[in-house]
């Protein structure tokens, strides 16, 4: 991991706002300029690419997003509906230390929504086809889940003790993570020593 004081090139906080200090403009010739971790400079062709992809694509593109979250989150504080998930404990003033105004809150949703799309997409394909391949773990599984709704109304969302309490599935998360790691270079080091072809590995 490289500190900000070690790493010559400044991102830029903004990249919608080429004009600003540490902007979209002066990433772009940072980039051209500086032999960042040891490799050349990025070629022209390259960095006119990605001036052209920011400028036609990627701006754009956030704008129309931020325009649609900040519609959703004036529907949201002119309702009396609860909508349990993020966005709505996000809006939450319960804690005045705490508050985030609007564009932390929306700088947090496209945060999440862009770091978690691959990897919550292909970790929850792979938990499919491991539960598919074991019959009996699927069981295991359906039957934490169904207990767990017997326990409420119909119409009572689950809340965070529910979810505490899904020890089987939270098992299978761990399991599914072990054996398909999303992130490449992810490196898992065992709590306790264990058996490995006859030679015992140490923690």
């Amino acid at each position: 991991m490289i500190s900000p004081q070690e790493n010559p090139l400044s991102l830029p906080t903004d990249p919608t706002q080429p004009n600003n200090d540490g902007g979209l403009e002066d990433f772009i010739q940072q980039l051209a300029q500086t032999d960042l971790l040891g490799l050349p400079p990025a070629p022209m062709s390259a960095i006119d690419s990605l001036r052209q992809f920011f400028q036609n694509s990627a701006n754009p593109a956030r704008k129309s997003v931020l325009r649609i979250l900040r519609d959703i989150m004036e529907e949201r504080r002119n309702s009396l509906m609860k909508n349990y998930d993020m966005l709505d404990y996000l809006l939450k003033e319960e804690d005045p230390r705490y508050k985030l105004n609007d564009e932390e809150i929306l700088d947090q949703v496209v945060m999440i929504l862009y770091s978690g799309f691959e990897t919550i997409s292909t970790t929850s394909m792979m938990v499919i086809k491991y539960l598919r391949d074991h019959p009996s773990a699927l069981k295991e599984i359906r039957d934490e889940h169904f207990a767990i709704r017997g326990r409420k109304r119909p119409e009572e969302p689950l809340d965070w003790n529910d979810y505490k309490s899904m020890i089987f599935t939270r098992a299978v998360i761990f399991e599914t993570s072990r054996l398909a790691t999303v992130v490449n270079g992810v490196l898992r080091k065992t709590n306790k020593g264990m058996e490995l072809n006859g030679m015992l590995r140490n923690s």
